[in-house]
């Protein structure tokens, strides 16, 4: 962990992270993703954990590629995103904190990374939950509708203050 804080590559790529007005967690959660210690099925096998190596959305082999990019879930909501805001979905993480988005302000980054941090953490956190009580889900969406998400919907994206809603479009 030293050498990760001391590795001045590794701190200007995720720098961005460390300012963004979330909570400590997720931050913390976006960090371990970059470092690729997040405890999906792979790595937990590493460890000696007897589970079943497969996705639990959609019954692929799991690593960190396959779940927040691969999977047909990652990849229908990574095609959300692309229609909603017209970003291309990023090859891995690296490239998510690297040059994916190149030619943004640095405001709409800030926003961008928000939201990303956010779906991260709505796709990473459920399959960890989902993994440990051995449950399959019969569809993929069930998971990201679930309290993480819908208990408040736009939490991520208001103001600290006055709670309205950022106009995240006009500030791009």
């Amino acid at each position: 962990m030293y050498a990760a804080l001391m590795d001045e590559t590794v701190l200007s790529i995720i720098q961005p992270l460390w300012k963004l007005k979330i909570p400590l967690k997720i931050k913390v959660f976006i960090w371990l993703l970059h470092r690729g210690v997040i405890l999906t099925k792979d790595n937990l096998a590493r460890r000696n954990w007897k589970g079943s190596m497969l996705c639990c959305y959609c019954s692929d082999k799991e690593n960190i590629a396959h779940l927040f990019f691969n999977c047909s879930s990652a990849s229908l909501l990574w095609r959300i995103i692309h229609t909603t805001f017209g970003l291309s979905r990023p090859n891995n993480v690296n490239h998510m904190f690297g040059s994916w988005l190149c030619g943004l302000t640095k405001s709409c980054k800030s926003l961008v990374y928000t939201g990303i941090a956010a779906l991260c953490w709505a796709i990473g956190v459920p399959e960890m939950i989902l993994s440990f009580k051995k449950l399959k889900i019969k569809h993929p969406c069930r998971s990201f509708s679930g309290p993480l998400i819908l208990q408040e919907p736009g939490r991520f994206f208001t103001r600290r203050r006055t709670g309205r809603p950022l106009p995240l479009l006009a500030a791009c």
